[in-house]
């Protein structure tokens, strides 16, 4: 992508490295940035303060120290993605969580969100995670925030899922379901773990149709570390149709999604200081960055969306309501 190498130079005093990567990020020429008054003051917060400066490994798809402190600069503490721990309160609302329910986190990325769920409602959670790093660091958060037992969090492998029959009140499913090669029976695999008449919320990235794949896409796609593979709008309703989900929310909040992660980087930008910039640091934020900046691109295309929806399984009969 252009800009990238005028984004590593530390040597360039004249233009701070806040207002190029803000003129990275948007486009534009920093000079003409500059000139608008484009950077922003800067907030009284240290940005990323690690002791060390050595090389990873890092093939842009695993998580270094650094990739986790600057996605929880971006979103929260123990938060990975948009929204952090505020969202994720927000979507459980539907549930009407209270201490008797059993509830199943099938996406806990760092398990910020899983955790603020559980201290919120004194609930236990079991959390699944199916990047297997991101799940190890995650289940380290609990255990230093001392609900290991309330809020477990272990990896899950997206090819062999398997869950307990009706053992849930409640499955949360955020952002994830696109990674699954076989989505109808991931589907059922949730219906089926779910109690009658649980609730199941899920939130995910969709093709608006089948010619959405845009270059944008593809670029976002690959980067990203799961590999995402979403299927369309339209292949996502039926398949809740016929798996005879109860409806109550399937809504198109795209607009809302792409805010929360301008949101985030506006902010995060702000807090760029180059003192606190090294090599290492620049260049896992620019991949960062870039996997960020394809995927608003792909959403204010049109072509791909994010939806949420808030569906029940049926109440199960018993032969008494035969």
């Amino acid at each position: 992508m252009s800009g990238l190498l005028n984004l590593r130079r530390q040597d360039n005093d004249e233009i701070p490295f806040a207002v190029r990567f803000r003129a990275w990020w948007d486009g534009v020429d920093p000079q003409a940035l500059l000139r608008k008054g484009g950077q922003a003051n800067a907030i009284e917060a240290p940005f990323i303060h690690l002791d060390e400066d050595e090389d990873e490994p890092d093939d842009g798809r695993n998580w270094p120290a650094q990739r986790l402190a600057i996605c929880q600069r971006l979103w929260g503490e123990g938060c990975s993605q948009p929204g952090g721990i505020e969202y994720m309160l927000q979507l459980v609302t539907p549930f009407g969580v209270d201490p008797s329910m059993s509830i199943l986190d099938l996406a806990t990325g760092l398990g910020g969100g899983t955790r603020a769920i559980a201290k919120e409602f004194d609930v236990w959670i079991t959390g699944l995670e199916p990047d297997a790093e991101l799940s190890s660091a995650a289940h380290a958060y609990s255990v230093q925030k001392g609900l290991e037992k309330r809020v477990p969090i272990s990896h899950v492998d997206p090819t062999k899922l398997q869950l307990p029959t009706g053992k849930f009140d409640c499955v949360l499913m955020r952002n994830s379901l696109n990674i699954y090669d076989d989505k109808v029976e991931a589907l059922k695999m949730v219906k089926n773990s779910l109690k009658s008449e649980g609730q199941f919320i899920m939130t995910d990235f969709v093709l608006a149709d089948e010619n959405s794949r845009t270059d944008d896409f593809k670029q976002w796609q690959e980067l990203t570390t799961l590999r995402p593979k979403p299927w369309t709008i339209m292949e996502c309703k039926a398949a809740v149709n016929d798996l005879a989900f109860m409806v109550h929310i399937f809504e198109d909040e795209t607009d809302a999604y792409r805010q929360m992660i301008v949101t985030g980087w506006e902010k995060f930008v702000s807090r760029l200081k180059k003192e606190d910039m090294s090599r290492n640091i620049i260049n896992v934020l620019i991949r960062e960055a870039e996997i960020w900046l394809y995927l608003v691109r792909a959403l204010e295309s049109g072509n791909l969306r994010y939806m949420r929806m808030h569906v029940t399984k049926p109440k199960i009969l018993s032969m008494s309501d035969a």
